[in-house]
């Protein structure tokens, strides 16, 4: 799934997104694929990362589901566990293969 997201407010600093972004998804609930650096971690990719000075309205994270959810699902199931700032924008089902 791809996930865009950005921030309530522009003018703090972010936390550490690679941090809050895997244990996001590690209390989400959802079925995810394994990083291959360590099973009990989710596997994501995020990027392009913008560099700590910069502020950006928009950021980009795609997670790897072992099992097929709906986007309502997925977006459920984020807001919950997101951290304090983030809101989610557009969520978006990806074909595994790009």
């Amino acid at each position: 799934m791809r996930i865009v997201f950005g921030w309530t407010d522009l003018t703090t600093k972010r936390p550490n997104i690679l941090n809050a972004v895997r244990k996001m998804i590690l209390t989400s609930g959802l079925p995810f694929e394994p990083a291959k650096i360590n099973v009990h971690w989710p596997r994501f990719a995020y990027g392009p990362v913008p560099a700590q000075e910069i502020q950006v309205e928009r950021e980009y994270l795609d997670i790897y589901l072992r099992e097929s959810r709906s986007v309502e699902e997925v977006r459920r199931a984020l807001e919950q566990t997101a951290p304090t700032g983030m809101r989610l924008l557009p969520i978006t089902r990806v074909p595994y293969p790009l």
